[in-house]
């Protein structure tokens, strides 16, 4: 399954919405060295109980715009989730 999400970096909390049709995330961490891209996956693992290893980010490392890969047998957890938040 492949996801494409907006961080927003330095939030007070962790965040996951939804903004003109785009699934957004605000993240509790700074956009240096990596940090809000490790607290980007940790917080998606968590909330939708999928192991990190299972959660890759293919293209927007250094970018607001992300692109995620995920194992193809947890899509059903997130289109669920999805549905039930959108």
């Amino acid at each position: 399954m492949i996801l494409t999400i907006k961080a927003k970096p330095n939030s007070k909390k962790n965040s996951l919405y939804f903004e003109n049709n785009m699934l957004g995330c605000k993240i509790a961490s700074p956009p240096t060295d990596g940090k809000a891209n490790k607290c980007l996956l940790a917080y998606l693992s968590d909330l939708w109980h999928i192991p990190k290893s299972r959660i890759v980010i293919l293209k927007g490392e250094s970018s607001a715009i992300k692109r995620l890969e995920i194992d193809d047998v947890y899509g059903p957890i997130i289109t669920q989730w999805i549905a039930e938040n959108k």
